[in-house]
């Protein structure tokens, strides 16, 4: 049984980014395997109960065993898949150029579909749903913010204005960046919003709980980070704000050099964000005082994850007219010292998801999973780890099947018997 889980974008509800109970590969990293699709993966992967998922512009969700990488199913949901995934119980929820599918998470058949009942010429779905409580709360790229009904796919209510990023949430309380502010909404309905309505209308609801808005303009937003009663997130401004849950007033900022379009995490007290002007940087959540800033080699749109004094996050393109691959990078979360770098053959601004030992990236059509490599003096499977000392000098694992390099590298085939 695999326990160790990243179900969602930034990890949790509260878009954290930090997972306390599982750790990532620090040191001499491999390939443990990767996977490749006819389209492009622009979505983050995530990971549920041994199995990766991730969606492409194929059109596509996919399901690969954590382990060996092996393709467990393909549903194919009709549009471009752009969007972040949710995975709650047995169900995968993705958006796409259409509005917000259902996928059953164990056989990869599609429960449901939503169509966005507003602009269909808009309602693009690209952020990662939120799933509380039966209901699944999700944004569009035309800011209307949606409560959709976990099992039969109706809408419960929807809303103009407050959409775009992914929902963070705490409590009764929802949190989403529009591109131009922040709003704290109540999700059970209170503060004016709409429960109900069977037909499209612009016009604005009664004020949210509060907004924190002019934090520059952004196509990309930033998604909100909640911990205890503070809000995190990045601004097309270029600054990294912290807001009071209860008042919506700012309690500190932090002056980056370009546009922060990457989701802050929070670790142990520190908050860590990417900035297009190609730093991760980690922020003292209390003062706002800077403790380290690392340099990549591109823009860091990224979203950091964390675990076990290990902060990974992903570089894109320096710009528009360099041809640079991206990289993952692993950074000690106390010193911002580096711990190792693996090239992505392509520049990447996925979320890094960390599950079991492993991190997984993904990067124009590939996924990879990234482990420690086994000790030189071992012999042992790098998909699930079986001792194969007693087998002898093996081309496939008899505990799994996957095929071993001379390097004790895993290159994904499958020997079936």
């Amino acid at each position: 049984m695999h326990e160790k889980n990243w179900p969602t974008f930034q990890f949790d509800l509260g878009r954290t980014g930090h997972v306390s109970n599982d750790t990532g590969p620090k040191t001499n990293v491999t390939e443990s395997w990767t996977a490749q699709t006819s389209g492009s993966f622009t979505s983050s992967p995530v990971v549920k109960n041994g199995l990766v998922y991730v969606g492409s512009t194929d059109g596509n969700v996919y399901a690969f065993d954590s382990s060996t990488g092996r393709q467990e199913w393909t549903c194919d949901t009709g549009q471009k898949v752009k969007s972040d995934l949710t995975v709650e119980n047995s169900t995968v929820y993705v958006g796409n150029e259409n509005g917000l599918c259902a996928i059953d998470a164990n056989r990869g058949m599609l429960e449901w579909e939503f169509d966005s009942v507003v602009d269909k010429d808009r309602q693009y779905f690209r952020a990662a749903p939120a799933v509380v409580a039966g209901t699944v709360y999700v944004g569009d790229r035309n800011n209307n913010l949606y409560a959709i009904n976990n099992r039969t796919g109706t809408a419960e209510w929807y809303i103009y204005k407050y959409g775009s990023s992914a929902p963070a949430i705490a409590g009764n309380s929802l949190y989403i960046n529009d591109g131009h502010g922040v709003y704290a909404l109540d999700r059970n309905g209170a503060h004016g919003i709409p429960l109900r309505r069977d037909e499209y209308s612009d016009e604005h609801p009664e004020d949210p709980h509060w907004k924190f808005e002019d934090i520059g303009v952004s196509l990309h937003p930033s998604t909100p980070a909640v911990k205890e009663n503070t809000v995190y997130v990045g601004g097309g401004d270029g600054h990294l704000y912290a807001i009071d849950t209860t008042t919506g007033r700012e309690k500190w900022h932090y002056e980056t050099d370009d546009e922060i379009r990457s989701s802050p995490a929070i670790a142990n007290g520190t908050v860590y964000v990417g900035s297009r002007d190609e730093h991760l940087y980690a922020i003292d959540a209390a003062t706002g005082e800077k403790k380290w800033a690392f340099s990549a080699d591109g823009r860091v749109d990224s979203s950091p994850a964390v675990a076990d004094g290990v902060v990974y996050v992903a570089s894109n393109e320096a710009n528009s007219f360099t041809d640079v691959d991206g990289h993952l990078y692993a950074i000690n979360t106390d010193t911002g010292e580096l711990l190792w770098e693996y090239e992505i053959g392509y520049p990447s601004d996925s979320s890094p998801a960390i599950s079991d030992g492993k991190v997984y990236i993904s990067g124009g059509d590939t996924i990879y999973a990234i482990s420690e490599a086994p000790d030189a003096t071992e012999h042992v499977c790098p998909a699930c780890e079986a001792e194969l000392t007693e087998y002898g000098d093996v081309d496939f694992c008899p505990e799994c099947g996957t095929a071993i390099t001379a390097n004790g590298n895993s290159n994904t085939q499958i020997y079936d018997p």
